[in-house]
């Protein structure tokens, strides 16, 4: 990030856990844009405790008053919810000092809104990780029993997983087509995420004992510069290339192909999946292979931060009039973030609503609102022109459906 988010980051408790440094404070030593952004998330955390002096006002109403301005002030300057994300997992992280019903509240609303927050932004490694610790808080004898089975068939498949990285390795190393256009690929061995196991065996209706797809091989490939060998030496041609070898070796499991290059996730996700069944025995070992690019892996994992990062790699929807990290002279230089947010259609929502519904809509019903129509589903249209239109989805992320 740059040294901005890295200053608020460090400054975000100051105001409102002492006496003696004040926004102005901040603004003189550091400047405006780290006071606004220390600012934007200071306002979210004291604005409870002030109205909870007010006995008319319920928790409810005050902590939906609370996401209200942190959804606002993300409209704003979209680091705010960078560093309310950081801050949020550091809570988590450090959660089992603090009473079990405040364990059970933090992580329902970490599972509820920070969560689908961070998946928004694209930030995946911060996602992750808010899922896994509020799967462990929340339902701890499911969390402790899948993650025994997940280990067992983890354990039990090692050595096929291993035979399918060599398989897989050797041939991309021997394809001359790959040598030619690209620098490396890397092949890795993941095991697929906690949570969303748990997620699919719901959505499946099975018991958490027939889970058996676990293993993942993450195809990461970096490309060369193009130097006359055309548009196949591009990153997606080479994607769609690789894919074809995977292919080459293990026939896919039906309508398990899906390409998130061709139509990316409203994050900027990008990536191809598919499913294979690389030894056909008794097990049925199950096998997800994911193919993207170098740059396709840092947005997978970073998101909206990595567009702070100087690489400026910039993908998916939010790509026209976005300029890169680097200005003429070669130096790192920050996206104008006001400009940023606003290219985000689902940031736009939100300002929107608010200036549509505000005086007629309370905070509870705001909230609502975007945690059913925002943070839900979201359902992709074709139009007659073959153009791709995504809209808010009718079903809510619902804490029963993810958690039975």
């Amino acid at each position: 990030l740059d040294w901005e988010s890295i200053a608020a980051g460090l400054l975000h408790d100051t105001v409102e856990d002492t006496d003696m440094v004040t926004f102005e404070t901040i603004q003189n030593e550091f400047g405006a844009t780290v006071s606004r952004i220390v600012e934007g998330e200071t306002k979210v955390s004291k604005l409870g405790k002030l109205q909870c002096k007010n006995e008319g006002s319920s928790k409810q109403d005050v902590k939906a008053e609370d996401l209200r301005q942190m959804f606002l002030a993300m409209t704003e300057e979209v680091r705010v919810i960078i560093v309310k994300l950081a801050d949020r997992l550091h809570n988590m992280r450090t959660l089992t000092h603090m009473p079990q019903h405040k364990q059970y509240a933090i992580a329902m609303e970490t599972l509820q809104v920070f969560a689908p927050l961070a998946k928004l932004l694209g930030m995946y490694q911060i996602k992750s990780e808010l899922e896994y610790l509020s799967f462990m808080y929340m339902n701890p004898g499911d969390f402790a029993e899948l993650r025994k089975r997940v280990d067992d068939i983890f354990k039990a498949h090692e050595q096929e997983l291993e035979e399918a990285n060599k398989i897989l390795k050797q041939k991309i190393a021997e394809d001359q087509f790959l040598d030619l256009v690209s620098v490396e690929t890397e092949v890795r061995s993941v095991c697929k995420e906690l949570y969303s196991i748990y997620k699919t065996a719901l959505k499946s209706k099975s018991s958490l004992n027939e889970v058996n797809q676990v293993a993942q091989l993450r195809i990461i490939i970096k490309p060369k510069s193009c130097n006359g060998v055309g548009p196949l030496c591009t990153g997606q041609q080479i994607c769609y290339h690789v894919l074809g070898l995977v292919h080459g070796i293990w026939t896919p499991i039906p309508q398990a192909v899906k390409d998130y290059i061709a139509t990316p996730k409203p994050n900027g996700y990008q990536s191809l999946h598919t499913t294979v069944i690389p030894f056909l025995n008794e097990s049925m070992f199950h096998l997800e292979v994911q193919i993207r690019t170098e740059d396709m892996d840092l947005i997978a994992e970073r998101g909206i931060a990595a567009h702070y990062s100087g690489r400026g790699v910039v993908s998916g929807p939010v790509r026209p009039g976005i300029s890169s990290g680097r200005n003429l002279d070669g130096k790192v230089i920050c996206l104008n973030n006001t400009g940023f947010a606003l290219r985000i259609g689902w940031l736009n929502a939100i300002r929107e609503w608010q200036e549509e519904f505000v005086g007629n809509m309370s905070s509870r019903e705001f909230v609502d609102t975007i945690t059913r129509d925002l943070l839900g589903s979201r359902v992709f249209v074709f139009t007659p022109k073959g153009e791709v239109v995504t809209e808010l989805g009718e079903h809510s992320f619902s804490l029963g459906l993810a958690l039975g």
